[in-house]
């Protein structure tokens, strides 16, 4: 039997190696995915590729069921809650430490937004507006066709790898910004901060 040749051609490729067993030949190379093929084909060039890896698209995250369900609830609780919050402090890292999370502060500064106090929202959390932004979106894409939807997700699939470090880079300056908050707080604790 003739060894097949590889179909996917790859600049990466640092080393290649195949195995010979009884009824199926293996070939994976770096940077590639692992291709079988078995020897009772007819055609010995032809391999059979196992089920690509299929990353989850980051439209599915940022819109998902669960997200529209979390946007409706946000939204509409947003206009409801009072604007300096409930007064009770539901974060355990600022009752353990006495400093706020990088998470604390957003749902004051999302219900700042619905009641149209932009300047009071920026100094509970600078991120509400971007997860105000991203709630108001999965609301309105629930009212848009469905020939809408598919674009948007078809242009999340085609820019999948910027659009994942995009994500990727605002989820780390998000923390960034907590962290720096922390440390902010934990040195200036003259000040009720969050």
């Amino acid at each position: 039997m003739g060894i097949p040749k590889c179909c996917v051609p790859s600049e990466r490729l640092a080393f290649s190696w195949q195995i010979q067993y009884p009824s199926v030949l293996i070939r994976a190379e770096f940077g590639l995915k692992c291709e079988t093929m078995d020897d009772s084909h007819s055609n010995p060039d032809q391999f059979h590729k196992p089920a690509a890896h299929t990353s989850k698209n980051l439209f599915d995250v940022l819109f998902g069921p669960l997200t529209r369900v979390f946007s409706l609830l946000a939204i509409v609780s947003s206009f409801y809650l009072p604007v300096d919050g409930l007064g009770i402090d539901l974060c355990w890292i600022r009752k353990m430490l006495s400093l706020p999370c990088p998470g604390c502060g957003l749902t004051r500064s999302v219900t700042c937004i619905s009641h149209l106090n932009f300047s009071e929202s920026w100094d509970y959390h600078p991120f509400g507006f971007l997860f105000y932004s991203l709630f108001v979106a999965n609301l309105l894409l629930q009212l848009s066709p469905e020939c809408f939807k598919s674009d948007l997700r078809n242009s999340f699939s085609r820019h999948d790898r910027a659009a994942w470090i995009a994500y990727k880079a605002v989820i780390s300056c998000f923390v960034v910004f907590g962290i720096a908050r922390m440390v902010w707080c934990y040195f200036d604790t003259g000040q009720n901060h969050v």
